[in-house]
């Protein structure tokens, strides 16, 4: 009988007989029926500003500038060692190739990613303002090319 009840209720509205938590049949369990949504989920970017602005508040409320003036320089030295990390991590796989590569190549590319990784170093240490930001962004192109330049040389087969 309990079934036969449950049946015709779903045959009549779709739903389950329980108040509709176990949603409509054929479709995905979903306790989140759409029913509530309002402005700020039909308008994400203005609700990410809104939340980037309350933080803004709060840090300004509870004079919290030197925290975050300390969060900044962690999160800067961590970005740092990713890169860092990053690569060694392609050095590291791609090693054997790379010693099998005629002299010049070999310096050509270290050269470059040397470069590329002290001029990282000092930007974040000095920062960059005015010429010096230019001057880093020059130099750090320029180290892009010339071992995207020699890897593509060495990997060209004909």
């Amino acid at each position: 009988m309990a079934r036969e009840v449950l049946r015709t209720s779903r045959e009549k509205t779709g739903r389950a007989a329980f108040g509709g938590a176990l949603g409509t049949i054929g479709s995905p369990v979903c306790f989140y029926d759409g029913g509530m949504r309002g402005f700020l989920s039909d308008h994400p970017t203005l609700r990410g500003f809104l939340i980037i602005g309350a933080i803004a508040v709060v840090i300004v409320v509870l004079s919290l500038q030197p925290t975050l003036t300390a969060l900044f320089l962690l999160v800067q030295i961590a970005f740092f060692l990713a890169i860092a990390f990053f690569i060694y991590l392609v050095w590291r796989e791609r090693r054997a190739d790379i010693a099998m590569w005629p002299r010049r190549a070999y310096s050509a590319f270290y050269g470059a990613a040397i470069l590329a990784v002290v001029a990282l170093a000092v930007y974040f240490v000095r920062g960059a303002n005015g010429i010096d930001a230019v001057a880093f962004l020059v130099i750090l192109a320029l180290c892009i090319f010339s071992m995207w330049r020699v890897w593509r040389d060495q990997h060209m087969y004909g």
